[in-house]
């Protein structure tokens, strides 16, 4: 996408991300609110070429610099638009990575299909570390909900983030997993999952391992956007979701980066696994559930 010749070739590829179906809804005093109505998880085919790219026929262009690392393009036709942010490398260069969304459909007047993709190019062989083992540490994520007002101090929305170590062997591809059983001590919510063991084959997830069920409990004060909450008053509420369907790759220099993004009809999770070294580089490098290795 950025090289200066117009009549460059467009790059074709397949990329996975989770949808968020969210309609417009009118609010408190006349004002309109973002909805989560749905959730869900996509593989959408995306050619890219000089400051335009096309997702699954839908074409976007007129790029707008808004930062030196997000750029946000117009579609041509219809609503909508898309983001790409370039992730920095500890808070230095743009890195070899970055986040896209597509706000499909989206207007003022009404709302639309987030698709939220992470964009990298896949560890090649050749490229991968030469130990059998790599520690890394992977930053969980999970959103849930229907953005249904609880009362008039919050809605029964949950987010959640946890930290935890996993290891990966590169000749058989197998990923460890996890059991977390964890309350967040500021946003106090809680959550419960345990994540399997997953095996990766040419840099992606492989076999039975995308279809892994995988049930999640979450509960806590919902969103309240007052500051300084949760408070007393701000409503509780509990999530029991299922992701139905994971989709992973191995991404960067001597394997840097696992992401793995998972979906249900009521909820999502994203998990990004760093190199232990490089985890340990960011700015507040706790871990929550370190590595229990195996017996042997």
């Amino acid at each position: 996408m950025t090289d200066p010749d117009p009549k460059s070739p467009m790059i074709n590829f397949d990329i996975s991300g989770f949808i968020i179906e969210s309609p417009l809804t009118k609010g408190g005093q006349g004002s309109i609110d973002m909805s989560y109505s749905s959730y869900g998880l996509a593989r959408r085919h995306v050619q890219a070429g000089r400051n335009s790219f096309i997702v699954d026929g839908r074409r976007y262009g007129n790029a707008n610099h808004l930062r030196n690392t997000d750029i946000y393009y117009t579609r041509e036709q219809g609503g909508g638009g898309a983001y790409f942010t370039f992730n920095e490398e500890m808070g230095h260069n743009p890195a070899w990575d970055f986040s896209f969304v597509e706000g499909e459909g989206v207007t003022n007047k009404k709302g639309g299909a987030g698709w939220y993709a992470k964009l990298g190019l896949l560890t090649d062989q050749t490229d991968a570390p030469r130990t059998r083992k790599v520690t890394y540490v992977g930053a969980y994520y999970s959103l849930s909900g229907t953005a249904k007002d609880l009362n008039e101090n919050g809605t029964d929305v949950l987010n959640i983030g946890v930290t935890y170590e996993a290891e990966l062997d590169l000749h058989t591809g197998s990923l460890s997993g996890v059991s977390i059983d964890y309350t967040d001590p500021k946003a106090q919510r809680h959550t419960r999952l345990k994540l399997p063991d997953l095996t990766f084959k040419h840099s992606r997830l492989y076999g039975l391992s995308k279809t892994q069920r995988i049930d999640i409990q979450i509960d806590g004060p919902g969103e309240d956007l007052r500051p300084g909450a949760p408070h007393p008053d701000t409503p509780r509420t509990r999530h029991d979701f299922t992701i139905e369907g994971l989709e992973g790759e191995i991404l960067g220099k001597q394997a840097a980066l696992i992401h793995l993004v998972g979906a249900g009809p009521k909820g999502i999770f994203q998990i990004m696994l760093y190199r232990k070294e490089l985890f340990e580089l960011m700015d507040d490098p706790v871990i929550n559930f370190p590595l229990i290795p195996a017996k042997p």
